[in-house]
């Protein structure tokens, strides 16, 4: 049975709310990666903030959240690396000063979490600007979007919809790499499946990523690096994580999904045969490519 930990915190404004999220998770999804624990199959965390109310959730209590957050200090590299983000989130240019802008969210992280949401900040709070930081009207042309697409090629039809589950769970996996990748910051916009009517022995998950425009000439190097994490991910026992999830909570792909991808559905009865066998199958094919 797994487990819920519950960290909140609250900011003075919402923007400040939002650069701690990232700073924290950004350290978080480090300690999943250095420890090969996988996202959404050994581990859920998420970061959520509600008007500068700060909540960070785990299950499974692998990595204890009271602990890293103990464990967490601030570097002035990671608020730039978190500014960065929001910016490709918001299409705004940020403007800060880091030296006082450090010690509002040093504030923040050394003050005691709140054990429950008792009342919102004021929404008059709740804007795009603190004393320290500020961002700009939209600028999209600071911007540049680029696809990351997992895909396959497949003609056996009765392994079409374990496809899609699998391509739904590598994705979900990948996401902590792409969000700590060391060399350009970016931000996932949204993702798309294929649709199998136009060809269906195409199965692919699109995941449209938003980075500053100066890192346009070194994007390829995220793909170097995502294949490189497609190793470690298996090597971390993602075959057999994924096989036992399948058997004890059934597969986490909606019918939605899975009908789009790739043209069916299926009953419970279906994923509880599936065999270790067939998963290596699929994995063995699955493409990254952008």
């Amino acid at each position: 049975m797994s487990n819920l930990d519950t960290i909140i915190k609250q900011a003075n404004t919402r923007l400040l709310g939002n650069l701690y999220q990232h700073l924290f998770s950004d350290y978080f999804y480090t300690q999943l990666k250095e420890k090969h624990i996988l996202n959404s199959l050994d581990e859920n965390f998420t970061a959520d903030n509600y008007d500068g109310i700060v909540v960070f959730s785990s299950t499974n209590n692998l990595i204890n959240l009271t602990k890293v957050i103990a464990q967490f200090t601030i570097e002035q590299s990671n608020i730039i690396r978190a500014i960065s983000r929001i910016s490709c989130d918001k299409q705004r240019n940020a403007i800060y000063d880091l030296n006082s802008l450090t010690q509002e969210i040093l504030d923040l992280h050394q003050s005691t979490p709140i054990k429950n949401i008792t009342s919102p900040i004021q929404s008059k709070d709740c804007n795009h600007k603190t004393q320290y930081f500020s961002l700009s009207r939209k600028s999209p042309g600071s911007f540049i979007e680029k696809d990351l697409i997992i895909d396959i090629e497949i003609t056996e039809n009765h392994l079409k919809p374990l496809a899609s589950a699998i391509i739904n769970s590598i994705s979900s996996v990948l996401d902590p790499y792409i969000y700590i990748f060391p060399d350009f910051v970016t931000y996932i916009t949204h993702e798309q499946w294929s649709d199998y009517q136009i060809n269906p022995n195409y199965i692919g998950l699109k995941k449209q990523i938003r980075l500053l425009k100066t890192a346009k000439k070194i994007f390829p190097n995220l793909l170097k690096y995502l294949n490189t994490s497609l190793n470690e991910i298996k090597d971390s026992g993602f075959i057999h994580k994924f096989h036992r999830q399948l058997q004890t909570k059934g597969c986490l792909i909606s019918d939605e999904e899975l009908i789009i991808s790739s043209g069916f559905l299926v009953t419970k009865e279906y994923w509880s045969n599936i065999t270790i066998s067939d998963i290596k199958t699929i994995f063995s094919k699955i493409n990254l490519q952008c």
